[in-house]
């Protein structure tokens, strides 16, 4: 029986997924009984596209919440 060494499987995850590895921060296999597996995957933008995400956020204010208090 072999270890699971948790880089490997995220590579070869991101490799099925298409994904390139070098700018992945985290790989998480999510298993709970009686739901469906799920994959998060945090990546870091490039710098490319650096400027579609701020074409995106633009669209939108970004305002301050209220204290509730």
């Amino acid at each position: 029986m072999s270890k699971l060494i948790g880089n490997k499987v995220g590579e070869e995850v991101c490799e099925v997924l298409g994904l390139p590895s070098y700018n992945i921060a985290s790989v998480d296999i999510f298993l709970h009984a009686g739901e469906i597996g799920r994959i998060e995957i945090i990546r870091y933008l490039d710098s490319t596209e650096k400027r579609s995400l701020l074409k995106v956020l633009d669209k939108y204010e970004i305002t301050k919440v209220k204290d509730g208090s």
